[in-house]
């Protein structure tokens, strides 16, 4: 039995190889000049070098031409699935022009390089999927009423990953590849009038006016004016304005955000409600908040937080070597967990006027994959890891996971390594020092 198993074997290879060569003979016999030193190679070694390959690249080496079809055609190919079929796909749609590949379906679209993503056939039906883009999650605890489309405001300034990997697209491999730098600019401004008197968060909230500001600007507008700051601004309202504007670096994309708040003058306790209720988001990690005394003067609050207006408040624990808290400076300072510089200033005296500016850069990378290194490291919240979880993770029969006193050794642990020594990778400070210090690859 067995011997008439190998002796099948053979049989079946010297077929194939007697197939290969003759495929090989009609490639070299036509017109068509040769440039490639892989064809000379010997069909044996083709062979040996197609059955070390992965399944998405055997199928995206027969592709290349009719002999190397023809010789994996005869392998037994797998129907491609799952991280397969991703990989294969989106390096298949760099040698088709006018296509793209959608990590929502796993297919191959259409794409009009002449429109941005949001306006291409597929997008309206496209869902979500893992990191698929960042929202901004404002950690709002409301002592003020704000207009009440203030949330749509915030919504604009989302980033979606198709839109980053389309721009990209066409800077690695050409127009026809992706889209416009220009289709992730983004521009808001509303403007009202915000009554910062009595604390509403322990008060019977007013009823919401169903209405839109006229001051409201609609998206579609939003390129018709140059300089928003120049425009009046209406007697005690206030105006908040927000732009975003990419740029390609080192093959890395960059987006910076910024947001100017602009308003009449108000005193440091008026001024922490609203710092406090519009909770503008840095990144995923980290957002701008207040302390007023109007909810805390009774809670055992440090008294430094209570004086720091604005107060950079993690989402997460953020602690040093030594197991203590790390502070965030409130003017200027980076994540330690994505690679998101900013700076805040605010100016309670020009003008006679209220002016709170946030500038705030975003290294994302080469957006190649949504598990890309630094897109995942800016789309993710790392939660805080209880102790109870950290425990969890420890192998008791290893004896590296305790200290000298037999105790559990915390710092040694996979998951608080990972919280402590991300920073190391995001290189805190470069997308600042890049935005402002380095020219683009290429210009809006």
């Amino acid at each position: 039995m067995y011997q008439n198993t190998r002796t099948y074997s053979r049989r079946r290879r010297s077929q194939r190889l007697i197939e290969a060569e003759k495929s090989k003979k009609r490639l070299w016999d036509s017109t068509e000049p040769i440039h490639l030193p892989i064809l000379s190679f010997p069909t044996e070694i083709l062979l040996l070098v197609i059955s070390h390959l992965p399944s998405p690249w055997q199928l995206s080496f027969g592709l290349t031409c009719r002999l190397f079809s023809e010789l994996t055609r005869r392998t037994s190919l797998p129907r491609l699935e799952g991280e397969d079929l991703v990989e294969f796909l989106s390096t298949l749609q760099r040698d088709i022009s006018n296509m793209y590949f959608c990590y929502c379906c796993n297919k191959l679209r259409t794409l009009d390089p002449n429109l941005d993503y949001k306006n291409q056939a597929h997008t309206e039906t496209a869902g979500a999927f893992r990191n698929s883009r960042w929202v901004p999650h404002p950690t709002n605890t409301f002592h003020i009423e704000l207009p009440p489309y203030f949330p749509f405001f915030f919504f604009d300034t989302k980033i979606s990953f198709m839109e980053a990997n389309l721009v990209m697209s066409r800077h690695f491999h050409g127009f026809s590849h992706g889209t416009s730098l220009r289709g992730l600019e983004r521009c808001s401004v509303l403007e009202d009038v915000i009554e910062l008197g009595k604390c509403i968060r322990f008060c019977h909230r007013p009823r919401i006016k169903k209405y839109i500001s006229e001051d409201y600007m609609d998206p579609e507008t939003k390129f018709l004016e140059e300089n928003f700051e120049a425009l009046p601004r209406r007697e005690n309202a206030w105006r908040f304005l927000f732009r975003s504007i990419p740029k390609i670096i080192d093959d890395e994309l960059l987006i910076a955000r910024f947001y100017t708040l602009t308003g009449p003058p108000v005193s440091q306790e008026q001024l922490k409600k609203l710092m406090e209720s519009t909770s503008i988001p840095i990144c995923s990690h980290l957002t701008c908040s207040a302390f007023p005394y109007c909810c805390y003067l009774m809670r055992s609050i440090p008294k430094r937080y209570l004086r720091c207006c604005p107060f950079i408040q993690p989402t997460s624990s953020y602690r040093d070597d030594d197991g203590k808290r790390i502070k965030f400076d409130p003017e200027r300072d980076s994540c330690l967990l994505c690679s998101t510089d900013y700076y805040i200033s605010v100016d309670l005296e020009t003008n006679n006027e209220t002016t709170i500016k946030f500038s705030i850069y975003h290294r994302l990378g080469s957006c190649r994959s949504p598990s890309d290194k630094l897109w995942n490291y800016f789309v993710n919240p790392h939660p805080e890891v209880s102790r109870q979880i950290l425990i969890r993770d420890v192998d008791l029969s290893d004896a590296s996971g305790f200290d000298t006193n037999g105790l559990f050794d915390f710092e040694n642990i996979p998951s608080a390594q990972e919280i402590r020594s991300r920073h190391l990778e995001v290189d805190p400070g470069v997308a600042r020092r890049k935005w402002h210090e380095e020219a683009p690859d290429e210009k809006l």
